[in-house]
């Protein structure tokens, strides 16, 4: 059993950067508004395609984030996106658990996470997939 999503948004906003810079002076934590709307649509596309199913065991999770800016790291890859591969797998994640598809993330024993360039088109596609062997 799969679940797939095809969400228009741009991917840097589920950085884990937002993550990593959320602490306030005093110890205390924060979501950033566009951390928030990031999760919230994404769980909202998760548990409209999971139409009240959850999945149970082992989870593999592919993702394809398109992000609208080009990175100018390496002049010589013209279409390179700017934003790490990694950089969106925590948020997404933490919205499939937000839309009740699974307990927590834990059982996710395998991601796989690649990045393009579509200036027109940000968005993200995901498919959460049953593992079928240990």
């Amino acid at each position: 059993r799969s679940i797939s999503i095809v969400v228009p948004c741009d991917p840097a906003d589920g950085s884990i950067n937002l993550y990593l810079r959320s602490t306030r002076k005093g110890g205390g934590h924060f979501k950033p508004p566009r951390l928030v709307k990031f999760r919230a649509t994404l769980a909202k596309a998760w548990a409209s395609a999971a139409n009240g199913e959850a999945l149970r065991g082992r989870l593999v999770l592919s993702i394809a984030c398109y992000y609208k800016r080009r990175s100018h790291v390496d002049p010589d890859i013209l279409d390179l996106a700017l934003g790490d591969a990694d950089s969106p797998i925590k948020a997404i994640q933490d919205s499939i658990a937000d839309a009740g598809i699974i307990v927590d993330d834990v059982v996710i024993v395998r991601v796989e996470s690649e990045k393009f360039l579509d200036p027109k088109r940000p968005r993200v596609e995901a498919t959460l997939t049953v593992r079928a062997h240990g």
